[in-house]
This record gives C-alpha cells, sequence and structure tokens, in this order.
C-alpha cells in the first residue's frame, strides 16, 4: 500500500470536511437562471411516454426535469421517502412509492405533482415496478411483495388497480420485477433473489429473466447467465432490455428479442468499473434513461451504436435539506459519574455532555465537532475526563479538564470593572479565552441580541482538518478546541465541572490501528486502553509510555482493575472463541511465550464455556463475574482471591463482611492535589515501560507484589502517594491465590434465562444483575446470604457503580440516572440541548466509521482484492453527496457490495411513523365481491377456524365492526389497527346475514401459523408417498427453538420410521448445526435390554444418558437456494460426512460467522469476521453445498403446489429402506 491507513485517513477527513464547510448558498430559483446546487446524487428515473420528461428520487423527494437535463422542478416534500416512480402511459399521472403514510405503499399524482392519491393500504413493503394492464387491458401498477405466508423465502409478482384495491398476483409462481408488454400478453420477470448492491455474485440465487405468456400461462427461462440478470423491460412487443453482470463482472444494459438465445443480446453499454443502476423506458420504445454512479444518462435506442449521455441537472435546496435540529434529551447512550460524586458524563449522539448532579443544573456540551465520541471514563481525582473519538479518522484517545467556569467570568468581570480604566488599562487574563471566545453563548444559552443564529451554530460547528500525516494535538472540542486555548488552563479543581462553560482537550493516546476504552487506574497513575481489536495496553500517565499487557485479536476484550491498582482482571477469547477471564500484574508485558499473555497472567476460570465481566471487591479478595457454564445460560459466579476466606466460620465470615463493608465505606476518592504532585527531575534515560516484577514460568501459586522500585517513576508515585489525602483505608491484599481459583469457583445465582449487567458492591456482599423473573426483566440486587434476589426497577443498562457503591448508574430509553441502594429510588439527570446537524457531514461520519471497522474486523484480509483505502476513498464521492437515511444506506452497501460476500448489510433504523398501524390478519383467502370479500380458502387452526364461531369457504364478508367496506378497501386495511383484538365480523352464507366475533393475528404470527399448517402437509405427504415408512422433519432455522422442535419430532416423527427426511429449505441459519449433527452422526456403541423387553430387540439405549436424542437409521436430507448461512453448514457436513443423500438444488453461498454494531443513529453494520472451510479447505463463502441429486424447483411446480423435491427425496431414500 503506498501510503498508510492513518495518513490515508487524514487525507480523506480533510477532503471531506472541506466539502461540509462549504455554505450553500440561498436559493433564488428563476427561469433560465443557473441555480445554486448541482444534483449530485439522482436516482431511480422513469421516464415519461414521449421520452421528453424524467422523474428521479433525491433528498428524499421526486424531482422532474427534462431528458436533456438542465434545472429540476421538486414535485414532493415531505419528511418520509419518496422513491420509486412510474409514468401512466398517456403521460398525465406519475405513480410513486412512499412511507409517508406508514409502511411503504403506492401513491399516484398529476404530472405537475398535484392531486396526491393514496392507492394501496398495506402494512407489507411493496415494491413499484411500473404501470401495465390486466388480462381484462384496465389500468394496474405492477410490483413485488412479500405478501402472503410463503415458506419459500421469495417475493411474488402482484398488480393492482390504480383506484385501489386488493393485490392481484401476476401469475402463481414466484419471482419479482413483473414488466407487462404493450399489448398486454406477455410478462418478464425475475427469478432469484440476490442483491443488485453485491458485484460479482454468481451462486444459486442469482437472477435470472424468465417469460410469462398469458395466454396459454406457460413459462420460459430467457436468460443463462451463472450470475446476474434482470430487471427487464420491454421496447415493444417483442425486445426487451435488461441488466446483466455477464462482462467485465460489471453490470450493463443488453437488448434482446424474446425467445432469442440470451448469447445474442446485444451489449448496449460498456462499463467497466461502476455499475449501471435502475432505468426506465419511454413509452415510444425510442429513449432510455439509467442511473450509474452518481449521474443520469440518456440513451437512443433508434441508433444502433448510441452511446450514453450524461444529463447536468441543477435544482435548488431548502434548509431542510441541509440542516437538521437534533433534540439531545434523549439521545443518551453512555453515562460515567465522577468519583466524587458531583458530576455526570455522557455520550448523546456522539457528543461529550457534563453536569452537575444538583438539581436544575445545567448540561454542557464538551465536544462540537461532527465526529463521534464514545467511551467516556473519569480519572480517580475526578479531575480529566477521558474519552474516545474519531475526529481524525481513527479512533483516538483524549482528556478534557476545564478551562473556563461561570465563577472565572464573573471574577474577570468584576476585576475589569473595578479597576480605574483610566489610569490603568485591563489586562487580559492569560488564563481565560479570548473575548470572542467568553462572549460566544453555550449551548444551553441563547445568542446575543442581533447575533444570526444560522451564523452562530456555522462557527460553532466549523471543522478545521488536521493536515495530512499530523498528530493531532486536539480532540473534537467546544472552545477549548482553538489554538493556543490550552496554553495557560484555569486551576482545574473537580468542583469545576458543574459550572464549566469551556474545556481543554487533549490527545493522550492513539495509533495506525486505533486506541479504544481509556480505563484509568484508581491511584491514577496510569491508563488501561484497548488497541487495534484486541491488545490490551497499560500507558504510564506521567511519561505517556506504552507498553502492552496482552496481544490477542478478539473484539471480546474487556477488564477491571483491582481496586490497589496492582493486577487486572481481563476477559479475551482464544483460537477456540472460548472466553476465560485472567489476572495478571498490571505491570507485567504481554510474551508471544505465553499466546500474548504476560507470564503473570493466571487463567482463573478454566472453562469452555464463556466467562465475562470481572467485579472486585473493594479490598481485592472477591472476583464475581459471568459465565454460562450451566445450561448455556448466564448466571453470576464468584471466587474468593484469597483462599483463608473459605475456611472461615459462618460468625467469622459475618465479620470478615462487616469489617469489609465498614472498611469500603471509610475509603475516599483520589484528591487532584495528590494526583499532580510534580515528579522529581529525571535522568536523560526515559523510562519506556513499566518493571516487570516476575517469577519462574512455572509457578502460578502466588502473585506477589512487586519488589520495591526506584526508577523514577516509582520515585514519582512514592511521593504522590505520601502527599494524598485520600489513601484507600481498606489494605491490599499482597498475594492473590490464583492458580486454583478455576476449582473453587461458586454460583451465586441460578434464575431461570441469563443474567446480565453484574456488579459487585465494594464490600463485596452485594451482588447487582439484570434477570427476568416471571415475564418481565428488571434490575436485582442479591445479599451475599440470602436466597432471593431483591427486585429494584426495571431492567435498565448498568453503566458501573459509584465510587462508594450506593448508587448504580445506568442509561435507558436514552436517558442516564442513577439507582440507590438499598431500595432502589430511581434518579435521572436530564440534558436538555438541541443541536443542528450539518447532515453531510453527518452522513460522511457515519460512512467512514462504517468503513474503518469494517477494515479492520472483515473476515477477509485481502478485503477480496480490493485496495480499501482507495476504495473508500472513491465512495466517499457518493457518501458526501447522500443526506437522508435511505441515501446513505444505498451508498453504503454500493461500498460494501464490491466485496462480494453475504452476512454484509448497513441499514437505518425503521423510522417512527405516526400513520403506521399494523393490520389484523384472519387467516382467509379471498376475492372481491359485490358485497365485500368472498372467502376461497380458510388457515386450518387460524383465526377464522378457531372457536366456535367459524368462517367457511362461500362466505362473504360484508362488515368489519359494524362498519361496510369502502370501494378502496381490502380485507387487511378495515383491521388497521385490531391486531389481537376481538372484531365482529359481518358475512352472508346461503343468503343468510350472520356475524361472528374472531380474534385476529399479526402478519408475523399468521407466517407461522402457515408454516406449521405446511410442514404438517409434508409430513403427510412423506407417509403417504412411503406408506407410512418414512418420516419427515422440517428445521425452520438453526436457533435452539428449532433444535427443541426437532428433538421433539425425531420422537413423533421418527420413532418406528425405518427412514428419515431431514428439510432444511428455506431455512436462513443461525448456529446449532452441530448440535443437530451430534443427534444424527451419533455412534451406535452399544444397546440394552431390560427385563421384560423382547430380546429381538438391538436398537434400544437409555435416553437419559444422551446428550441429545439420536438418530441412526438411513437420512436424505433435504435444501435449496434459500438454505443459507449455518444451515448449508448444515448440508455440507451431511455430504462431507456420507450421512445420506443431499437432494433438491445447490445452497446460496453464504456461509460467515457474522458481528454487528451501529453508528450514531443506530444504523446497524453487520461484520462478517469469520470464515468457514470444508477439511479440504474449500471456503464454504461463495461455494454452497452441491446436492448429490439435483431436482431444481420450477415455476410450474410452484403454480401446481407440486414439491419435485420432495418426491425425489422419497423416492431415493425408499430405496435404501428396509
Amino acid at each position: 500500500m503506498p501510503i498508510s491507513l492513518r495518513s490515508f485517513i487524514l487525507v480523506v477527513l480533510m477532503i471531506a470536511m472541506t466539502g461540509c464547510a462549504k455554505p450553500a448558498r440561498a436559493a433564488q430559483p428563476a427561469a433560465n437562471q443557473a441555480l445554486n446546487a448541482n444534483v449530485d446524487l439522482p436516482r431511480q428515473p422513469s421516464i415519461s411516454p414521449d421520452g421528453a420528461q424524467v422523474v428521479f428520487t433525491w433528498r428524499g423527494d421526486l424531482w422532474k426535469v427534462s431528458s436533456q437535463g438542465g434545472f429540476a422542478e421538486r414535485l414532493t416534500s415531505h419528511v418520509a421517502d419518496d422513491t420509486t416512480s412510474a409514468w401512466s402511459r398517456d403521460g398525465k399521472r406519475i405513480a410513486f412509492s412512499s412511507n409517508r403514510a406508514g409502511g411503504v405503499n403506492f401513491f399516484l399524482m398529476n404530472a405537475d405533482g398535484t392531486g396526491i392519491n393514496q392507492i394501496t393500504n398495506s402494512d407489507r413493503a411493496l415494491g413499484l415496478v411500473g404501470f401495465g394492464v390486466d388480462e381484462n387491458n384496465n389500468e394496474v401498477l405492477t410490483l413485488q411483495a412479500y405478501f402472503e405466508t410463503d415458506a419459500y423465502r421469495s417475493p411474488r409478482p402482484y398488480m393492482v388497480s390504480t383506484s385501489g384495491g386488493d393485490l392481484v398476483r401476476v401469475h402463481d409462481a414466484f419471482g419479482s420485477f413483473p414488466s407487462i408488454s404493450p399489448d398486454g400478453k406477455r410478462v418478464l420477470f425475475n427469478r432469484g433473489s440476490s442483491s443488485w448492491s453485491r458485484r460479482g455474485y454468481d451462486g444459486s440465487d442469482a437472477r435470472e429473466v424468465w417469460l410469462y405468456t398469458r395466454a396459454d400461462k406457460s413459462f420460459k427461462r430467457l436468460t443463462n447467465w451463472k450470475g446476474n440478470d434482470g430487471r427487464a423491460k420491454w421496447i415493444n412487443n417483442d425486445e426487451f432490455v435488461f441488466t446483466s453482470d455477464r462482462d467485465d463482472n460489471t453490470v450493463n444494459l443488453y437488448r434482446l428479442r424474446a425467445g432469442d438465445d440470451d448469447k445474442q443480446a446485444k451489449r448496449l453499454t460498456n462499463y467497466k468499473d461502476t455499475d449501471v443502476e435502475d432505468f426506465d423506458i419511454s413509452a415510444d420504445g425510442r429513449t432510455l434513461l439509467f442511473a450509474r454512479w452518481n449521474r443520469l444518462n440518456r440513451l437512443d435506442l433508434t441508433q444502433p451504436n448510441s452511446a450514453p449521455v450524461e444529463l447536468s441537472i441543477l435544482a435548488s435546496e431548502d434548509e431542510t435539506d441541509r440542516y437538521q435540529l437534533k433534540d439531545m434529551g434523549r439521545t443518551v447512550t453512555d453515562a460515567a459519574l465522577s468519583p466524587d460524586g458531583k458530576t455526570m458524563a455522557y455520550i448523546a449522539y456522539g457528543d461529550v455532555y457534563v453536569r452537575g448532579v444538583e438539581s436544575k443544573s445545567p448540561a454542557r456540551r464538551v465536544t462540537t465537532k461532527p465526529s463521534r465520541e464514545r467511551d467516556i471514563a473519569w480519572s480517580a481525582d475526578s479531575e480529566k475526563l477521558y474519552f474516545v473519538s474519531d475526529e481524525s479518522g481513527m479512533e483516538a484517545i483524549y482528556s478534557a479538564t476545564v478551562k473556563l467556569t461561570r465563577s472565572d467570568v464573573k471574577k474577570q468581570y468584576d476585576a475589569a470593572t473595578k479597576k480605574d480604566a483610566s489610569t490603568k488599562p485591563v489586562t487580559r487574563p492569560t488564563t481565560g479565552p479570548s473575548a470572542d471566545e467568553t462572549a460566544r453563548p453555550t449551548p444551553n444559552e441563547p445568542a446575543k441580541s442581533g447575533e444570526n443564529d444560522f451564523d452562530h451554530e456555522q462557527r460553532r460547528r466549523r471543522t478545521e482538518p488536521p493536515e495530512p500525516g499530523a498528530t493531532p494535538t486536539t480532540s473534537p472540542a467546544g472552545a477549548g478546541s482553538r489554538a493556543g486555548a490550552a496554553a495557560a488552563a484555569a486551576d482545574s479543581e473537580p468542583s469545576r465541572w458543574s459550572e464549566a462553560l469551556a474545556f481543554n482537550i487533549e490527545l493522550v493516546s492513539s495509533s495506525d490501528v486505533g486506541d479504544t476504552n481509556p480505563s484509568p487506574s484508581p491511584d491514577g497513575k496510569v491508563l488501561a486502553f484497548r488497541r487495534g481489536s484486541g491488545d490490551l495496553f497499560i500507558m504510564t500517565l506521567a511519561t505517556k509510555a506504552s507498553t502492552p499487557l496482552l496481544h490477542g485479536w478478539s473484539d471480546a476484550l474487556g477488564w477491571r482493575w483491582s481496586p490497589d491498582s496492582k493486577h487486572i482482571a481481563y476477559t479475551t477469547e482464544d483460537s477456540s472463541n472460548n472466553s476465560d477471564i485472567w489476572i495478571a500484574r498490571s505491570n507485567d508485558v504481554a510474551s508471544d511465550k505465553h499466546a500474548g499473555h504476560a507470564a503473570s497472567a493466571v487463567n482463573v476460570t478454566r472453562h469452555p464455556d464463556n466467562d465475562y465481566d470481572p467485579r472486585w471487591s473493594a479490598d481485592g479478595k472477591i472476583l464475581a463475574f459471568r459465565s454460562e457454564r450451566v445450561n448455556d445460560e448466564y448466571d453470576v459466579w464468584s471466587v474468593y482471591l484469597d483462599k483463608d476466606l473459605e475456611s472461615l466460620t459462618p460468625v467469622e465470615a459475618d465479620q470478615y463482611y462487616k469489617d469489609a463493608i465498614a472498611a469500603a465505606k471509610k475509603r475516599k476518592p483520589l484528591s487532584a492535589k495528590s494526583s499532580t504532585t510534580k515528579p522529581r527531575a529525571k535522568s536523560s534515560t526515559t523510562t519506556t515501560a513499566a518493571t516487570s516484577a516476575t517469577k519462574p514460568e512455572n509457578d502460578n501459586t502466588k502473585i506477589d507484589a512487586p519488589k520495591e522500585d526506584t526508577s523514577p517513576e516509582k520515585e514519582m508515585e512514592a511521593s504522590s502517594a505520601a502527599t494524598t489525602q485520600s489513601c484507600p483505608v481498606v489494605a491490599p491484599k499482597e498475594t492473590l491465590d490464583l492458580d486454583d481459583a478455576y476449582l473453587r469457583l461458586r454460583r451465586i445465582t441460578s434464575l431461570s434465562g441469563s443474567e446480565g449487567s453484574v456488579e459487585l458492591t465494594p464490600g463485596g456482599d452485594k451482588f447487582i444483575f439484570t434477570a427476568t423473573v416471571g415475564t418481565a426483566r428488571s434490575l436485582y440486587s442479591l445479599d451475599r446470604d440470602a436466597t432471593e434476589p431483591k427486585r429494584l426497577t426495571t431492567a435498565v443498562t448498568v453503566q458501573g457503580l459509584n465510587f462508594a457503591g450506593d448508587q448504580i448508574v445506568f442509561t435507558d430509553a436514552g436517558r442516564g440516572g442513577i439507582v440507590k441502594l438499598p431500595n432502589g429510588e430511581v434518579e435521572y439527570y436530564d440534558i436538555a440541548d438541541r443541536v443542528r446537524v450539518d447532515l453531510q457531514a453527518f452522513c460522511v461520519q457515519k460512512f467512514l466509521e462504517a468503513s474503518r471497522i469494517l477494515g479492520a474486523q472483515y473476515w477477509d484480509e485481502k478485503m477480496n482484492g480490493l485496495d480499501w483505502p482507495a476504495h473508500t476513498k472513491r465512495y466517499l464521492e457518493l457518501a458526501r453527496a447522500t443526506r437522508t437515511a435511505e441515501e446513505f444506506d444505498h451508498v453504503a452497501n454500493r461500498m460494501i457490495g464490491e466485496l462480494n460476500g453475504s452476512h454484509l448489510g448497513i441499514n437505518a433504523p425503521d423510522p417512527a411513523n405516526p400513520n403506521t398501524r399494523a393490520q389484523g390478519r384472519l387467516g382467509v383467502t379471498t376475492i372481491k365481491d359485490p358485497k365485500g370479500f368472498k372467502v376461497t380458502s380458510i388457515l386450518p387452526d387460524g383465526p377464522a377456524d378457531r372457536g366456535t364461531m367459524k368462517l367457511k369457504i362461500g362466505d362473504v364478508i360484508t362488515q368489519i365492526d359494524l362498519e361496510p367496506f369502502k370501494p378502496d378497501d381490502t380485507l387487511e386495511s378495515a383491521l388497521a389497527g385490531k391486531v389481537d383484538k376481538e372484531v365482529l365480523v359481518g358475512f352472508t352464507r346461503d343468503g343468510q346475514e350472520l356475524a361472528a366475533l374472531i380474534t385476529t393475528v399479526s402478519y408475523d404470527r399468521l407466517d407461522d401459523l402457515a408454516y406449521n399448517h405446511w410442514r404438517r402437509e409434508n409430513a403427510r405427504k412423506v407417509e403417504e408417498w412411503s406408506g407410512g415408512k418414512l418420516g419427515y422433519i422440517h428445521i425452520l432455522a438453526m436457533s435452539q427453538p428449532s433444535l427443541d422442535v426437532f428433538e421433539r419430532d425425531l420422537y413423533a416423527a421418527a420413532e418406528g420410521k425405518a427412514g428419515l427426511i431431514i428439510d432444511v429449505r428455506n431455512n436462513g441459519g443461525g448456529s446449532t448445526a452441530d448440535r443437530l449433527l451430534a443427534s444424527i452422526m451419533y455412534p451406535r456403541h452399544a444397546y440394552t435390554q431390560p427385563r421384560g423387553m423382547g430380546k429381538d430387540i438391538k436398537d434400544a439405549y437409555p435416553q437419559d444418558r444422551l446428550f441429545i436424542q439420536r438418530y441412526d437409521k438411513p437420512i436424505d436430507m433435504l435444501c435449496n437456494e434459500k438454505s443459507f448461512s449455518n444451515a448449508e453448514i448444515l448440508a455440507h457436513a451431511f455430504k462431507t460426512l456420507k450421512r445420506g443423500t443431499l437432494i433438491g438444488e445447490a445452497t446460496a453461498g453464504g456461509v460467515i460467522s457474522t458481528g454487528g454494531t451501529s453508528l450514531l443513529d443506530g444504523t446497524s453494520v453487520r461484520i462478517p469476521g469469520r470464515a468457514w472451510y470444508l477439511p479440504d479447505g474449500t471456503n464454504m463463502e461463495r461455494h454452497g453445498a452441491v446436492p448429490d441429486l439435483r431436482v431444481p424447483q420450477t415455476p410450474e411446480d410452484e403454480v401446481k403446489d407440486q414439491d419435485s423435491q420432495l418426491h425425489a427425496a422419497v423416492d431415493d431414500l425408499m430405496k435404501r429402506v428396509k
């Protein structure tokens, strides 16, 4: 790589922030006047029938412009996203999709943007394709949707009248993107579901173009490329254009006559770097418009060798296109209470805030740049607030101290006004800010009279990027970030935080791989932090020298300091992804001889199940933690690090805890004075690492306190300790009993489910945790000698305890506060601030963070052959053009799509919409009837099939809750807002008017009911086709609930059968493949015969001796292109281990272990971090499990509701059973 990653990020950040700082001019649109803002990300174009005008989406709204380019007219203006559009064939109306009414629905407007009417009203997302006609030549809109409760994980093609009403299937096969020919006789559609944002996928779920002929209801596959062909649209009744990645690994446009071999397709575009995205063709078949990268392009279809023409589009922007006011009051994600208990620090929407805990104390914003801050931690003396920021492009650790307070301002003012200005000029204090800084209002104070709010906010959030390659010296800061601000800071006492107005920010630690999670030691002398993903470093604050305590790779790293600062208890994963708790001396150094651990490190849990969250008592003699070693559920455990405590009598134990509690209460936080004692003068030789007190490698029984050290650092520490007035009262334990600690663990809780957020009070007598008792999850405390936990409050996210240990610091629903012990009183410390967010800078920050995370953690360190820094820089151009969450998701997913990997995705959270109302379901299918909706089928055991009041096929539903249907109603829309509610259903049966009380269900619940019916029908077919010899089990997901169902059905469905069919088709994955294999691969080593059982039975075995119920008779397994992830691992294993015949279609080829994280606004980023390989070295990613017997699922099968794959499995297995 020609430049370092850090240098690259600095360059990119400078470019990005320069763009962010560019002010936008006020919009002054006028005829024939050059406009102020270039349209830099037009997408999803639709073209008028005559090819003269184009509609596209930009900034979340729809715009219209000449197909030659020029000034664009805004057609819609709404806070929701208006995206896909389509022109009617007469050019008078435009249909578009929007989430403005809750869910993604369709709307229709006049071509000038007036007269908007809602066409569909569904709680399922609908994907608009275009206009067309039905079999009766009525005008319809075509679309795709996951609307029905199908087991096969694919959308269906639908159409809906332009006047509204029910969705109607285009045909009865699965597919997407239906395009109806101008004469209405034929329909082009896609099969396959791979994402178009993913470049290079050629697995079994790749897209193909198919043709449906309405007259004879026949299907024909038109393209056979192994990659992706799709989004076909008609030029006329015979020819169509489609997109394909068949050349140059790039999506281009191709032209083909229906029925011709697709090898004859004519390539219309010749791009080799960026894909053609959405396109549209004018109804006259002459002009094509397509989107590529950040421009729209026009293509003349009448000229054989026409070259694309790029459109230049200009448009005005509103203020709301660039900025957004954000209330910080419910955005808190992290909280930390200062050791002196006076100040609460928060991370709110990525910025650092502080506020005093006194009533009505105002919150002050510490950082203001468009970067993301996190990981706040107070110094032991409450003087400094450490935090992490990505302002430089890489995460680094900074510290904040108070620079200016309200008292300082008053003192300066009083001093200045008391002097005689005529005889003695006023001298500006050297410790304060400049006059401009002093006069500038704080986030919670209004601007001075006459000051322009916009200019004020621009100054407050202005960004000055560092020079490329330079080491930053200040963090993203508020007033403290200006040049010279830290030159002579005011005395920074802890009590000043509550009335702080300005802050000094200093860089503490940075690296090319990122430094995070600052954790100051209790004695205030050193700082522990994470470097990269899994290295634990220790920094001596006096010298800024850092040494590694652990070299690791796992992002599961976590730790806590011992109260005396001499040890650290940390968790990290081994090569089997098992997490244990280790304790090491904090002045030791990591060594390759010890697998990256320090020589003094001892594994104190030593178990193949995960252990997390070590927590110390104040005397260092008790360690609490969480462990999942029993029943795969996390419980609270503890261990005495002083073995002498285990031999105490009950009376002695009571006295010990009484004394420990009393001693802990006498502790005082470290004072600021003691922590700032000046060190003695050093020699010219600087010690860069703490001296390690080591012992023989084979001696791990005790860790002794380090011997006296006379180094300059140690002399400084001694000097500091001698002057402190707040030394710990609790005598530290000089030795820790660690070697056999794993044998002496004690289980503290045994509640059903997993406990979380564990903490231990300083006296070691009380455990804090969250747990589910009954149906609700809550926060609990448990005294050491109690049998039942005490509920404190509802479940919250515990951030830690205060220094005294009598308050629990927490965050919940975007707020921060404390829970008081022992009774659980809750007190919130809210912040009040509104911030003007620069949407471009906001999107750039999110983009760079997502890129940085994936660049550091993606499983393939070669990043699919991409130069990741250059790739990031290239897509940054697009990211800077985004303003809405939908635009950002589009760009971000195209960037990561070039990794050609599964389990990737960047998705904004669904926006809250007050118009969203979930629709109830009755479990019936209907067709439109003049009187209402005629029932054509009823789901067994569905809402309409339960109780004494049931519907029947042929009933005509006429009313819901005594309300007749409106002309554009659907049955579902009439049930909006009625999920899980009893409704009065009016209907007619054989001419008689009746009514029934039916309790509706949600779509998801109906989907569960439909799935259960589908698998029962499959089992019935297998029973019938095999003459009762074979059993059938479908596995819905690779999850524990599905495994429980499998184990149940292994007895219910397979007991007494000669063979078994296991079906993992349409299984989206999970993590239970090995547990299931333990059932079907169990080796038979014995059988049992209790007295009285027949001697001829030689396959019996006590079920209570088994880890999971086993099955060792013949098995076949079904898989398909919708089998994904862990389901593919199971299919691969089944074939590799030769357990039986694998039948169906090749699996998707998407096998990676994945995790995830969230960006500033809650946008999720999936992080595939672990690859899976077959024994021969084949990577399962992009290499699906290929069946021994391939049986494709065809459209004809789907139309007939015929399962050829299942039938083939029965036929094959019957050949092997007796």
